[in-house]
């Protein structure tokens, strides 16, 4: 009984502390916060805890498809879609949903004279670093030959690198690493200067940013993969997700020797793509894979290689989008692949798990699923529901217990300084409002939703035969007890009542 009323306790002091106050505050103070999560359970809510109920206006954090890196003096940052990035002082700190400040990039098109502009001009950002070898004044992560460099040349920490196609990057290594960010793109169509969603989308595609000695991101003059398109006629060809595969700690895998290449020893780009269309002429994005021949170029799409194939004929329920009169006259996606390799100790083999998305992202069915596979490249496996005829969601639960919708998604995996699996991703909190329609494509309805991150602990469990699972851990610890925490004082009373 002692331990019920400390629970009670806690959660009584909580609510009063966080005093739920209804008053406007332009500056959205996070004291005002009215805390949805249990303070013990093992999922945290990390952006948009200050949003009241009825607030119809987004504010300027990146609040989609996290992707989460861990700096050489143990900070956090966490990219997004947008120009916006969360920097925590420790792991600690975003494991528990603390504070952060936020830092927008200074991303810029190749002329390094135009800025990217609006909230849709870039997706999916994330970043890596190479580094370059002193002895052989090349990347380690890539061997010279076929890799499109033509020179590197080093004076100090300044650094010039001459392509072969005629590009020239400028920038500058600290601790001999070089970062480069990738992100998907709208590129200005016709005469425009600057890009129009959802206008250009059709011309998004995946590029390479290098930070100039002066501070700015500059994009590359070709994208990572495929070819650039200034049409907004067809969709085949866009992409904007993609993730270089790593372990769980960040750490880049290089392929084996005749994986992709007879030579091998390179890092591997995976990514969703529109490369056909149904026989109803909607577009089909699956995700694909092929080795980096540098940081800044993938290898020629005569490489490519689909990692798992959708059968249009009878896909999945979770990958039908809702933009057709009918589901066999709508698109077809699986979107936002991120790899990620493990270590299975039945099988005692390296084993790689894919988390994806599918169908439209605003509604109540998109969520997490997970594929496995023994190679990076492939085929992947999905794990699926019970009954075998849809993809499973591992997110599923926690979207009903705490009314989330257009999530939990687009997730990222990866271990803590212990090697603790962990989990992030988004989702839109149906409570904030209530009476709003969350499976729709009119945008001036979708504008008013906040898409918040998550962080959670990630169980990776191992049947008799060796097969993987996943799943999210999100109730408190040792307890059976609901995690849902009162939302204000006006539900204090049904929070006891579950207690009882």
């Amino acid at each position: 009984m002692r331990v019920f009323r400390n629970i009670v306790t806690i959660t009584i002091a909580a609510s009063i502390a966080l005093g739920f106050s209804t008053s406007a505050n332009e500056k959205l103070d996070i004291k005002h916060a009215a805390k949805k999560l249990h303070p013990f359970a093992n999922l945290k809510q990390v952006t948009g805890k200050w949003l009241r109920v009825g607030q119809d206006k987004r504010y300027m954090v990146p609040t989609a498809d996290p992707f989460v890196r861990i700096r050489p003096d143990g900070s956090v940052t966490v990219y997004g879609t947008g120009k916006r990035v969360l920097i925590f002082k420790s792991m600690d700190d975003f494991l528990r949903g603390g504070k952060y400040r936020v830092e927008e990039l200074p991303f810029y098109y190749s002329d390094g004279k135009t800025a990217l502009r609006g909230q849709e001009a870039i997706w999916d950002v994330n970043k890596y670093k190479f580094s370059l070898d002193e002895k052989t004044n090349f990347f380690k992560e890539f061997p010279k030959e076929e890799s499109g460099i033509k020179e590197i040349i080093r004076n100090g920490n300044d650094i010039d690198i001459h392509l072969d196609d005629g590009t020239k990057i400028q920038s500058f290594l600290e601790d001999g690493v070089l970062d480069v960010f990738y992100g998907g793109v709208i590129n200005p169509t016709g005469d425009r200067k600057y890009a129009r969603f959802p206008a250009d989308n059709k011309a998004r595609r995946s590029y390479a940013f290098v930070k100039s000695r002066d501070g700015k991101l500059i994009q590359l003059p070709k994208p990572l993969f495929g070819e650039a398109t200034m049409s907004t006629t067809s969709w085949l060809g866009h992409t904007y997700g993609r993730h270089v595969i790593t372990d769980g700690r960040g750490n880049l895998i290089l392929s084996k020797p005749g994986e992709f290449s007879k030579r091998g020893g390179r890092p591997v780009v995976c990514y969703e793509m529109i490369s056909r269309l149904t026989g109803m002429g909607m577009p089909v994005t699956e995700p694909f894979c092929r080795e980096m021949i540098s940081p800044f170029k993938a290898a020629d799409d005569a490489s490519e290689i689909k990692m798992f194939h959708i059968d249009e004929t009878k896909p999945f329920p979770s990958l039908v989008r809702t933009d057709g009169p009918t589901p066999a006259e709508s698109s077809i996606l699986m979107e936002g692949p991120r790899v990620t390799a493990f270590d299975n100790p039945v099988s005692g083999q390296r084993q790689y798990f894919m988390l994806v998305s599918g169908g439209d992202f605003s509604t109540d069915r998109y969520g997490i699923h997970v594929l496995i596979s023994d190679t990076m490249k492939g085929p992947f496996k999905p794990l699926m529901k019970p009954d075998g005829r849809d993809l499973l969601d591992i997110g599923d639960e926690i979207r009903k217990t705490y009314r989330l919708s257009w999530g939990p998604a687009r997730a990222h995996a990866f271990q803590d300084e212990q090697g603790r699996w962990k989990i992030t991703f988004h989702a839109t909190d149906k409570d904030i409002l209530p009476g709003e329609n969350y499976s729709t494509l009119d945008w001036d309805t979708l504008n008013k939703f906040n898409r918040n991150v998550y962080v959670a602990d990630l169980d990776i469990g191992f049947d008799a035969h060796g097969n993987p699972g996943l799943q999210i851990q999100h109730r408190v610890p040792g307890s059976h007890l609901k995690v849902q925490a009162p939302r204000g004082t006006h539900c204090l009373v049904r929070a006891l009542q579950e207690l009882l």
